[in-house]
């Protein structure tokens, strides 16, 4: 699903939080470069589907501007989703968002993370850059 848009519409959350939530054989799930930090509310419902997640062993949410709220609500929701071994979450502006390095101290299977970010050239951007205590924490 990488690159589809997926986010521009809050349909969007409500139907991958339902596939994740019933899924029984989901390993793997793509949503890179799309826009799920545009979904407002509906992260929430995404975090939800993910938590109660049993089987995804990957999952690659990089470049959807998810920010810290959206990191914070991706982060607490993989904290349950016990079979997770690689994940991607580069390119979301974390900012100081501790429920990274929490979630990375408590889970039992991560293995992979990725968390690159883009050096910041505008004043806005460094708002949200991981700073060096975020990357100390983790």
């Amino acid at each position: 699903l990488r690159f589809n848009d997926v986010g521009s519409k809050g349909e969007d959350g409500i139907g991958l939080s339902r596939m994740l939530s019933t899924s029984t054989a989901l390993e793997s799930l793509h949503l890179g470069s799309n826009v799920l930090g545009d979904l407002k509310g509906h992260i929430r419902t995404l975090g939800r589907g993910l938590s109660s997640n049993k089987t995804l062993t990957h999952l690659d949410v990089s470049n959807n501007r998810l920010l810290p709220d959206g990191i914070k609500i991706v982060c607490n929701a993989l904290r349950t989703c016990t079979a997770m071994t690689d994940l991607n979450l580069s390119f979301n502006s974390p900012g100081r968002e501790l429920a990274l390095s929490s979630m990375i101290q408590i889970h039992p299977t991560l293995r992979s993370i990725g968390v690159v970010e883009k050096e910041p050239t505008t004043r806005s951007e460094r708002t949200w850059w991981l700073d060096t205590r975020a990357k100390e924490a983790i």
